[in-house]
């Protein structure tokens, strides 16, 4: 069995047993992000899981990194969410894109245009989990290969005329327990979700494609906050229905 395979076995296994390990063993490091890549995808393979979206990060030096998320762990607004299954308690506000249509392989790069005409944008909330016990002592490279420590993520309504949205000026609220937590402006990452996005259909259209309904989302506007095992959150980005998630303990 190879490095990949071998990686991706383990992480199954902590998968399928809802458990985690303390660090891949140093022969079954990721040496690269591309490697991380065919780790998770090896790992997506074994599981039989459906692919429902993507996390998609865009360094400045325009390196592209990325994670499935299953289709299982998506949620609509509203969700009750068991804590005991996403023990980190950690959670993102996003803005994220719906593929109305399918953009499937090709020779040739995507648009902005082209890709813009077939996504909606809806805020979301990212669950964050682990199949490391504890993921600061955990690389970059090793948390990329943890399908980027996705655990999947509540959706809210979207909206098919985001392009009138100026993200410089997108304004956010997250609200725990009643309490404001964070209240942002023009807090994207690299200030233009929708060119992330761009830039991973690009990656994916060498090979499956993006596949109709699949969804991705861009990266945090708040921070990575932790809340309670019984924690009420809201999202409110400016412009979109409020979104809401509940723990359950």
């Amino acid at each position: 069995m190879d490095k990949i395979e071998s990686a991706a076995q383990l992480f199954a296994a902590a998968w399928t047993g809802n458990r985690k390990f303390d660090a891949l063993p140093h022969e079954l490091q990721p040496a690269t992000f591309d490697e991380c890549h065919a780790i998770q995808d090896a790992t997506v393979r074994i599981l039989g899981e459906t692919i429902g979206g993507w996390k998609v990060g865009l360094g400045k030096d325009g390196v592209i990194t990325r994670a499935p998320i299953f289709a299982r762990l998506i949620h609509d607004s509203g969700a009750q969410l068991d804590s005991k299954t996403l023990p980190m308690l950690s959670i993102e506000s996003e803005i994220g894109f719906r593929f109305n249509k399918p953009l499937p392989k090709r020779d040739a790069d995507y648009s902005r245009e082209e890709v813009s005409a077939v996504v909606d944008a809806f805020p979301a909330i990212e669950l964050l989990n682990s199949r490391y016990v504890d993921t600061s002592k955990r690389s970059q490279l090793e948390r990329v290969a943890d399908c980027f420590v996705q655990g999947g993520i509540v959706r809210g309504e979207p909206r098919a005329d985001w392009r009138s949205i100026d993200f410089s000026r997108q304004s956010v609220r997250l609200v725990v327990d009643g309490v404001t937590v964070a209240n942002n402006t023009g807090t994207h990452p690299t200030g233009d979700p929708i060119g992330s996005v761009v830039a991973l259909v690009n990656k994916l259209r060498q090979g499956a494609g993006v596949q109709a309904g699949q969804l991705m989302i861009t990266g945090t506007w708040t921070g990575i906050t932790t809340v309670k095992a019984n924690s009420r959150v809201e999202v409110l980005f400016e412009g979109f229905k409020p979104l809401k998630a509940q723990f359950m303990p």
